[in-house]
């Protein structure tokens, strides 16, 4: 359990009920700095490529390769969002 009252959960996390009454605008923060890191990633794939291979010790190729066909949506799951 993390200090933001986050549960770990597979494939992500999950908000307790308790810490979002309690603190009722992080839950709203969070997750729109999360939606920023998203928006980011998706216009500056080079840098993110670059990241992704200082911090891992995979070429940057792979990561440039990765990248430039990855989708980075943020949002509510929908009936589209899994068709896709």
């Amino acid at each position: 359990m993390s200090k933001l009252g986050l549960r770990r959960t597979r494939p992500g996390r999950r908000l307790r009920k308790d810490f979002a009454t309690r603190y009722p605008s992080t839950p709203a923060a969070v997750l729109d700095e999360i939606g920023k890191v998203h928006a980011w990633s998706g216009t500056h794939r080079e840098e993110l490529a670059a990241l992704a291979a200082e911090a891992t010790g995979i070429d940057l190729k792979s990561w440039n390769a990765a990248f430039a066909r990855a989708s980075f949506p943020f949002g509510p799951v929908t009936d589209a969002r899994i068709a896709q």
